[in-house]
């Protein structure tokens, strides 16, 4: 719902059904009347300059999911405020009248820049909107690791770091990290675990024994991909100290 009305200030107003401003519309004079709408949108007021005016809400078209990262294929749905015609493309070219009219769902399967706009039948037009929509189904993966595998003489107070094949955030199982003493059958106290683009840092509370073995372990949905794809399969490796 859209509250409209004029004021003193010179202004006619739009309001959101929660009061916030939705858009507003200024004239040289005072507005001394009540608005009222036609059956095509249109809004009328009076004014203190003796004019009609005769105004309709700024064409704005909605879309269904905002552009992103998504492991999957999105179903684009979108909508506008009047009933117009909104008009879109596919392979980032900035659309006309010429190009496609929406009429269904725009099917995303891959990474795709989608643009759109609405025109009115007076030939007015709404901005240009872009979404870009990032498919990608690749789970990230181990790339390196420092220490590498099985190597010895570690120093007893280095960190554990962990290289992806893309950026990564934190998973479900991001607490199921851990690095445990094979020696010992303890798991080492982790001091912290931080996240930065493709490598994940981990610093242990304390410092490791000598002379020792160590076990680091990833468990599978312990990181994700900025799509929302999990690192699959758990990933170990080991390293002895010096």
């Amino acid at each position: 719902m859209t509250i409209y009305f004029g004021s003193d200030d010179c202004n006619f107003y739009a309001l959101n059904s929660n009061g916030t401003l939705k858009w507003m519309y200024t004239t040289d004079y005072a507005i001394d009347s009540s608005p009222a709408i036609g059956s095509n949108g249109t809004l009328y007021f009076g004014c203190y300059d003796d004019k009609l005016y005769a105004i309709q809400d700024p064409l704005k078209v909605n879309q269904s999911r905002q552009g992103g990262y998504y492991n999957n294929t999105q179903n684009i749905i979108l909508s506008i405020n009047r009933t117009e015609t909104i008009y879109y493309t596919t392979n980032g070219t900035t659309p006309t009248i010429n190009y496609a009219k929406y009429i269904a769902p725009i099917i995303i399967t891959t990474t795709t820049t989608l643009k759109y706009l609405a025109v009115d039948s007076l030939g007015n037009k709404s901005p240009v909107y872009t979404q870009t929509y990032i498919i990608d189904k690749i789970p990230p993966k181990v790339s390196s690791t420092s220490p590498t595998n099985n190597v010895t003489g570690v120093s007893l107070t280095s960190s554990v770091t962990i290289k992806f094949s893309k950026n990564i955030i934190a998973g479900y199982d991001y607490s199921g990290i851990y690095i445990k003493n094979l020696s010992t059958g303890n798991i080492v106290l982790l001091a912290s675990k931080i996240i930065n683009g493709n490598t994940l840092t981990i610093k242990t509370s304390y410092n490791h024994l000598s002379n020792d073995k160590y076990q680091v372990y990833i468990p599978a949905g312990a990181v994700k991909d900025e799509a929302g794809n999990n690192l699959t399969v758990a990933y170990t490796f080991k390293f002895k100290t010096v």
